[in-house]
C-alpha cells in the first residue's frame, strides 16, 4: 500500500530531512495531535467530575474508582483490541479507527449528568477505558507506520523527534484543559449548568 511505502532513500538524519518526507511528517504531526488531545481528556475528566457547577460533584474516592475500573478495562482489552483491529482493518484502517474512537466518545461524557450511583460510575469508566484502548491502538499503529516510512538510518532520529513533539504536546494539554474547564464553569459567559456540556 502507498501508505506503507518508504520515503525517499536518504541517509541524512537531520530533523529537516525527516520532516521533508511527507508521509513521515503526517505520522508525526498526527501523533502529536493525538498525544495533546488524550492528555486534555485525561486532565479534563477529574475537573469535570469534581465541579459542583456544571459538573458531577463527585468525591475523590468515586473519581479514583472510575479511574481504576477504566484502567482494568484498558489492561484487559488493549492487546486483543490492537491485534483484532490490525487483522480486520490493516495498519492504516486501524490507525483511523483508533484516532476516531479514541476521541469521539468523550463528547458522550456529559450524559453522565443524567445518571446516578454505580450506573454513572460504570458509564464513565466505559467511556474512559474504551477511549484509552482506542488511543493505544492508534499510537501503536502510528509508531509502526512512522518507523516504516523512513530508512533504517533515520529511525533513531525520527523517534527522537517524535518524542520531542510528544513532550511539547503533552505539556500543553493540562494548560489547555485547565483553561477550558475554568472558562466553561466559572467565566459567567457560559451558564454553569451548560459548562459541563461545553
Amino acid at each position: 500500500a502507498t501508505e506503507l511505502s518508504k520515503g525517499p532513500s536518504n541517509s541524512n538524519s537531520s530533523m529537516t530531512a525527516i520532516l521533508q518526507n511527507d508521509l513521515t511528517r503526517k505520522y508525526l504531526v498526527s501523533y502529536w495531535v493525538i498525544a495533546f488531545t488524550s492528555v486534555c481528556q485525561t486532565e479534563t475528566f477529574p475537573l469535570f467530575a469534581m465541579s459542583h457547577l456544571g459538573g458531577l460533584g463527585l468525591e475523590e474516592k468515586s473519581i479514583g474508582l472510575v479511574g481504576t475500573m477504566a484502567g482494568l478495562l484498558f489492561c484487559i482489552g488493549q492487546y486483543f483490541s490492537f491485534t483484532q483491529a490490525m487483522q480486520v482493518f490493516g495498519l492504516v484502517g486501524a490507525l483511523r479507527f483508533g484516532a476516531f474512537w479514541g476521541s469521539v466518545p468523550v463528547v458522550l461524557m456529559p450524559l453522565s449528568l443524567f445518571l446516578t450511583g454505580w450506573v454513572q460510575l460504570f458509564y464513565l469508566a466505559l467511556i474512559i477505558g474504551s477511549s484509552m484502548i482506542c488511543n493505544g491502538v492508534y499510537l501503536g499503529c502510528n509508531t509502526i507506520g512512522a518507523n516504516r516510512s523512513v530508512d533504517a538510518s533515520q529511525r533513531a532520529a525520527m523517534n527522537g523527534l517524535s518524542s520531542l513533539g510528544t513532550s511539547l504536546s503533552r505539556g500543553l494539554g493540562p494548560i489547555t484543559a485547565g483553561v477550558l474547564v475554568a472558562f466553561s464553569m466559572t467565566s459567567g459567559v457560559i451558564p454553569p449548568a451548560l459548562g459541563g456540556w461545553f
